[in-house]
């Protein structure tokens, strides 16, 4: 969330600059202190990459497609061996599950297909709806 950050001693100041992407979305609503808080309790990268996949796909909840497309998508180095990337890619759903973004039936459904399904509460609800007097 912070491009930069820095600490005058002289002048006992910090300073910190957001990052504007994440600015832009917090100001459109597309992400609240809950997805930073969830997303930065995970412990791996490739499962940070992952969670913010998940989360911007909001219309559909099942996420269906070759494990290469999902590696492209998510930055990972493409020069390693596809074992090592099905590798990392199961232990961050796994990770994913723990949380609770991720529901049990996400998994490789054949060697080369990934199918993730986004739990019921990944996503922020919308705030309650007033009650009529």
């Amino acid at each position: 969330m912070l491009a930069n950050v820095s600490w005058d001693n002289k002048d006992k100041v910090l300073s910190a600059t957001i990052n504007p992407f994440f600015y832009e979305a917090y100001l459109a609503g597309t992400v609240t202190l809950m997805d930073v808080a969830k997303r930065m309790s995970l412990s791996g990268t490739i499962a940070r990459s992952l969670y913010r996949f998940v989360q911007s796909h909001r219309d559909n909840p099942v996420f269906s497609g070759h494990f290469l497309t999902l590696a492209r998508v998510l930055n990972m180095d493409n020069e390693q061996p596809g074992r090592k990337l099905r590798e990392l890619l199961k232990r961050a759903i796994s990770e994913l599950i723990k949380n609770g973004v991720l529901t049990k039936k996400s998994r490789f459904i054949s060697q080369d297909i990934v199918q993730l399904h986004r739990s019921d509460d990944a996503l922020p609800g919308k705030p309650p709806a007033k009650a009529l007097k």
